[in-house]
């Protein structure tokens, strides 16, 4: 394993879920279904995606979480909610005032519904 990605991941990691709301990460689920996927997945999720500096951590986390929002995945979205604080969102337009949430939510509850319309 590459030294240099294993400690960014550990440092974005540490940034996110640092402080705050105590519970378990996605990573001990997927730890419990396969030790090596979940370090693949926690490597590239958090070591290489999310360390990107193409968005900032705090732009990162409020269109993570109004993507989370709208696809209903409540417990993932409390974890980046704090995480949104943890990166230093303003909290008045953080989750569910995000200026992301409306265009989220309209674009995913639509391509969920396209069978529907087939």
């Amino acid at each position: 394993m590459d030294d240099e990605l294993k400690k960014k991941t550990q440092e974005t990691a540490k940034q996110l879920f640092g402080k705050g709301i105590k519970m378990d990460p996605p990573y001990l689920t997927w730890k419990e279904f396969d030790r090596d996927l979940a370090n693949d997945f926690s490597l590239f999720i958090t070591g290489k995606l999310y360390s990107r500096t193409v968005l900032t951590l705090p732009e990162r986390q409020m269109v993570a979480c109004a993507m989370l929002a709208a696809l209903r995945a409540t417990d993932e979205l409390k974890l980046h909610l704090n995480a949104d604080l943890n990166v230093g969102c303003d909290p008045t337009v953080s989750g569910f005032d995000s200026p992301y949430m409306p265009q989220t939510k309209v674009l995913c509850g639509f391509f969920q519904n396209m069978d529907f319309f087939q």
